[in-house]
């Protein structure tokens, strides 16, 4: 099993594309545990990076990238534990890279969750997740949080 806020983790990152949240949850997860596992630190900048890439801040997203990239290069094995291929995970990370130091638009990435039965548990738990907002929400649905951020300039 893995925590549950890397599960939470996903669901923002992939459902909701609410990647501030992505790093406040995975921030607390990280210091409650003593801010001893540099993969929680690596995961956040990731959510960070794209934070400011889809708001157009370039520059804040290349240092995040790359700061992400070069701490999570040495963790193949615990990437591995929370359910990605590492070789996809890094290759997309260095595409990210790659698309804004050319100043490509912002387009959304999903991470390359590949072991099965990660992938289960995450679902399982994204489904529990939206009927329960469901529950909660207005008729219509739920508005994906980060839809119209206006990019900075």
């Amino acid at each position: 099993m893995v925590p549950r806020a890397y599960l939470e983790y996903l669901f923002q990152f992939h459902r909701r594309r609410d990647y501030y949240e992505c790093h406040e949850i995975l921030e607390n997860h990280w210091k409650s545990e003593g801010r001893k596992n540099g993969i929680w630190v690596g995961l956040i900048q990731v959510a960070a990076a794209l934070h400011h890439y889809r708001r157009g801040n370039g520059k804040g997203a290349g240092k995040l990238i790359e700061k992400s990239l070069f701490r999570l290069s040495g963790e193949e094995e615990a990437l591995k534990r929370l359910g990605f291929d590492s070789g996809k995970f890094l290759s997309l990370l260095e595409q990210t890279r790659e698309n804004i130091r050319k100043g490509r638009p912002y387009q959304d990435v999903d991470l390359p969750l590949t072991d099965p039965g990660v992938r289960r548990e995450y679902e399982e738990y994204a489904r529990k997740r939206e009927r329960e907002e469901g529950e909660r929400e207005p008729a219509g649905g739920v508005r994906k949080t980060g839809e119209g951020e206006a990019p900075r300039k």
